[in-house]
């Protein structure tokens, strides 16, 4: 009876720790896909602010069409 109890003690042991190891395996992944997610998000945004520049600085045609594109489309116009 002993040997069964030992046994069954084993496993529960194994697989609290197996349990515990997938969790933390779990966290490290979504800790490194969040990052990779903001990383690429403030990259693409700030090549979009490159490129919006170098159009509005191009001349004052393109400041005045950027300045009127902007209004029309206002930056609280989605629900977030």
């Amino acid at each position: 009876m002993k040997t069964i109890s030992d046994g069954v003690s084993f496993i529960n042991r194994f697989m609290d720790s197996a349990l515990k190891d997938q969790s933390d395996r779990h966290k490290a992944h979504r800790r490194e896909f969040r990052d990779n997610l903001r990383g690429e998000l403030i990259e693409a945004k700030a090549r979009r602010d490159v490129l919006r520049l170098e159009f509005v600085n191009e001349s004052a045609v393109n400041k005045q069409l950027y300045t009127a594109a902007e209004a029309y489309f206002p930056a609280d116009m989605f629900d977030d």
